[in-house]
């Protein structure tokens, strides 16, 4: 490749250059024809300190190249085949997220019930969470009780008589604040996430 025949050269004062800080490419002749290379300003004055330390690092890139200098380099870019399983099992690119609605003054907002409706429960093979799934149960029994998961916590507070002081209190809303926003804001597929899961088993 033209590159490999002038790495660790002091490229021409009068070559044409286009430079961004300490790196740019230059239009350099090299035999008969014009080259488009690579350049890099190095403080060091010797050339062989700069090869040396550069030629580890491109040693392997330059031995992909081939005789074009490009479809071996271009083959390296390339993202990795997926594999026949990944193929096989690739899930929906949309499901962790639920379809965005908006509110009268253009905002994000999901109603709750709408939330706990729209939720779809999507089965993994690779599952984290053991035993019975529970955040989908637990949106749709705050919405049977046309409440929210920071009202319906509310209401449970208030009845059972929990101290201000009571360390779980805090927890407790957090949590709650955590499942309203992710459902009505960042209107997540809540029932489909490991992470909501074990929220809502705390």
């Amino acid at each position: 490749m033209p590159g490999a025949a002038i790495f660790g050269k002091v490229a021409p004062s009068d070559a044409e250059m286009v430079t961004l800080g300490a790196k740019g490419v230059a239009k350099i002749r090299i035999g008969t024809a014009d080259a488009m290379v690579y350049i890099e300003y190095d403080p060091v004055d010797d050339q062989l300190s700069f090869e040396r330390r550069r030629s580890a690092e491109l040693r392997a890139l330059c031995t992909q190249l081939d005789e074009t200098g490009s479809s071996a380099f271009r083959a390296s870019l390339a993202p990795a085949p997926a594999t026949t399983a990944a193929k096989r099992d690739k899930e929906p690119d949309e499901i962790r997220t639920l379809a965005v609605t908006y509110d009268e003054h253009g905002e994000r907002y999901k109603m709750w019930r709408d939330v706990s409706r729209a939720f779809t429960q999507n089965d993994f093979k690779d599952w984290p969470v053991e035993g019975p799934r529970t955040m989908g149960w637990l949106a749709k029994h705050f919405a049977r009780l046309a409440l929210t998961p920071t009202t319906r916590l509310e209401k449970h507070l208030r009845d059972n008589r929990y101290a201000d002081s009571d360390r779980s209190v805090h927890e407790l809303r957090v949590i709650a604040e955590a499942f309203e926003h992710a459902g009505s804001y960042d209107q997540l597929n809540l029932s489909s996430l490991a992470s909501f899961e074990l929220l809502a088993r705390r």
